[in-house]
C-alpha cells in the first residue's frame, strides 16, 4: 500500500547529533512503511564539518552515503533524499563553500532545507546551553532579531528550496524568553511575513512537529494557524517530524499522519 503521507525532515545516524544505530536509511524507511509514511531524509550539511575525516558529505565519503541511500530506496521506493543546509549569517566564506558543494551535488538531492540556527556567528538558538551563553551578552529580543535577520538573509540567498521550523528560536526557550505578549504577537507576525517572502521565492514551508512529538507541549514550528494561513494563500507546505532517533520517529508518526490529514482537508499544495 502506498504511504498516505510524507515526513520530509528525518535525520539518520549520519547527522552529528544522532547517536541511534537504528536510525539508518533502511531502518527508518521500514518504520515509515509500517506506518503509512514516506520518509524524506534530511541530514545536517554543515560546511564547518567538512574538515572532519568521517563527515558523510566530504567528497571521498559521499559515494558511500549515496549508495547506502540507494539501497534503501531499492527496497522502499517512496523514500526521498534531501539535506538540511546550515546558512551562516555574517560568514559569506562558509556560505560560498556550501554553494560550491551544491553546485556539484544538487542533482543528487530531491530538496534542500535551509536553516540558520546560529546567531552572532556563535550560538545555536536550539541548544539551551548556547542560548544561556548568548543571554549573558544579549537580551532575548536582540537574539530574536538576529535570528530573524539571519532567516531573511537565508531566504534572499535562494540557496534552499524549503524553509524548516521558521520560528525555531522559540523552541524549548519558554523559560528563557522575556517577551511580553504584544512583543510575541509582533514576532509571530514577522515570522508569517518572512514565510510569505520565502513562499514568494518558491520555497516550501515546513510544519515542524518536533515540539509536538516530544511531549513538551511546545507545539509546532511555526504554529498551525501560520501554516494554515500560508496554505490557504497557495504556499507549498510540508510536514517534518525533525526526528533524530528511531523511537522519536515512531512517537511522531501519529502526529505526522494527523498533520498530513489536516493539510489534505485544506486542499494544501504539499511537496511530493
Amino acid at each position: 500500500m502506498p504511504p498516505e503521507c510524507r515526513d520530509l525532515h528525518v535525520h539518520t545516524n549520519h547527522s552529528k547529533d544522532v547517536h541511534d544505530p537504528a536510525a539508518s536509511f533502511e531502518g527508518l524507511a521500514a518504520l515509515g512503511r509500517e506506518r503509512g509514511i514516506a520518509v524524506g531524509f534530511a541530514d545536517h550539511l554543515e560546511v564547518t564539518y567538512m574538515d572532519r575525516p568521517a563527515f558523510c558529505f566530504r567528497e571521498e565519503n559521499l559515494p558511500a552515503y549515496l549508495e547506502e541511500f540507494d539501497r534503501a530506496r531499492s527496497l522502499f521506493p517512496e523514500v526521498t533524499l534531501g539535506v538540511e543546509l546550515e546558512y551562516y549569517p555574517g560568514r559569506p566564506d562558509l556560505n560560498e563553500r556550501a554553494a560550491r558543494w551544491l553546485e556539484l551535488h544538487r542533482g543528487e538531492l530531491d530538496r534542500v532545507l535551509g536553516s540558520a540556527h546560529f546567531v552572532f556567528d556563535r550560538w545555536a538558538v536550539t541548544w539551551e546551553k548556547d542560548m544561556r551563553l548568548a543571554l549573558e551578552h544579549h537580551t532575548f529580543p536582540e537574539i530574536l532579531e538576529a535570528y530573524l535577520d539571519g532567516l531573511d538573509a537565508l531566504v534572499a540567498s535562494d540557496v534552499a528550496d524549503c524553509l524548516p521550523h521558521a520560528d525555531a528560536v522559540f523552541r524549548g526557550n519558554d523559560t528563557l524568553m522575556d517577551l511580553s505578549p504584544p512583543d510575541r504577537a509582533r514576532a509571530d507576525a514577522r515570522v508569517l511575513e518572512l514565510c510569505r517572502r520565502a513562499a514568494g521565492r518558491g520555497m516550501a514551508i515546513e510544519l515542524n512537529l518536533i515540539g509536538v512529538a516530544d511531549g513538551t507541549g511546545a507545539g509546532s514550528s511555526p504554529p498551525w494557524p501560520t501554516v494554515e494561513a500560508l496554505a490557504r494563500e497557495g504556499a507549498r507546505v510540508f510536514v517534518g517530524s525533525d526526528s533524530h532517533a528511531a523511537d522519536q520517529f515512531v512517537r511522531a508518526a501519529p502526529h505526522v499522519r494527523a498533520a498530513c490529514g489536516r493539510l489534505r482537508a485544506l486542499g494544501a499544495r504539499t511537496l511530493e
